[in-house]
């Protein structure tokens, strides 16, 4: 079974290609400018960061 198959699994998978589609089109851009990516560790720290309300010096 595909795991596009009925409505609700339609629209969580056009969700998921979305969210792909942005992050794909927003490290591009960041590349052609010549900002460094930043890495999975870095976005959970940013992430645990406004979640806690620490900033780290």
């Amino acid at each position: 079974m595909p795991d596009s198959f009925g409505k609700r699994n339609r629209e969580k998978t056009k969700a998921r290609k979305a969210a792909a589609r942005e992050d794909r089109r927003t490290a591009r851009s960041q590349r052609r400018k010549g900002i460094p990516l930043a890495t999975e560790r870095d976005r959970d720290e940013s992430t645990n960061d406004v979640v806690t309300g620490e900033v780290e010096a």
